[in-house]
């Protein structure tokens, strides 16, 4: 069994989710998530330990640490990453080892919306995160949540052509792009990330996981 320590700071959200994997199945085991600006240089390590003591796990029992990598807010990924690293070098002279990944944002957000794409007969994913004015983070999946093409960044006008009848549109920017954006994909989560290490992680290899 492998356990997940997962970060989310490259938007609005500042979370942490403690998970599990255990041969193709994953477990969560707390999740906390907070929805406020410009404070997640001051909260996370407080998340952390919430996080960590309502799934009644401890930090040496930690297996990975999965870090939101963006496309997303510059310091908020800076924040996550720093405190990644940070917890990874925790424990000097324990023989335990902890890992620290990278995923992808716009990945983890394609991966959890598979079951929903397919199930609606939608041909792609579209993943919109805002980046700044006008401006989104744009990322184009198969509805396996397998990547098109790299991040790439279009105004809104730019990139509503690419949504058509049958284009699943996610993340913070579905707004801009369509009416009725779906209810539970249209914000980051730790959850997202904790289950995209789980499900990208399987070798246990330890590589980056950039989509």
């Amino acid at each position: 069994m492998t356990t997940i320590l997962a970060i989310e700071t490259t938007g609005l959200t500042c979370g942490v989710t403690i998970a599990t994997r255990e041969s193709d199945r994953v477990s969560l085991l707390s999740v906390v998530d907070v929805l406020r600006q410009n404070i997640h240089d001051e909260v996370l390590s407080v998340i952390v330990q919430d996080a960590l003591r309502l799934a009644d796990v401890t930090l040496s029992s930690v297996d990975v640490v999965a870090v939101s990598a963006g496309p997303g807010s510059f310091t908020g990924t800076r924040i996550g990453m720093s405190y990644a690293l940070g917890l990874t070098q925790e424990l000097p002279g324990s023989p335990h080892h902890i890992r620290h990944v990278n995923v992808s944002t716009s990945h983890a957000l394609a991966l959890v919306s598979r079951e929903v794409c397919v199930a609606s007969g939608m041909m792609e994913i579209l993943v919109a995160i805002p980046s700044h004015k006008d401006l989104l983070w744009v990322q184009r999946f198969t509805p396996n949540g397998d990547p098109v093409e790299d991040v790439q960044t279009k105004t809104i006008e730019q990139t509503k052509p690419l949504c058509s009848p049958f284009t699943m549109v996610v993340g913070p920017g579905a707004s801009h792009l369509t009416a009725r954006p779906i209810s539970g994909l249209t914000r980051l989560s730790s959850r997202f990330i904790a289950v995209a290490c789980a499900l990208l992680d399987e070798n246990g290899d330890g590589g980056p996981m950039l989509g």
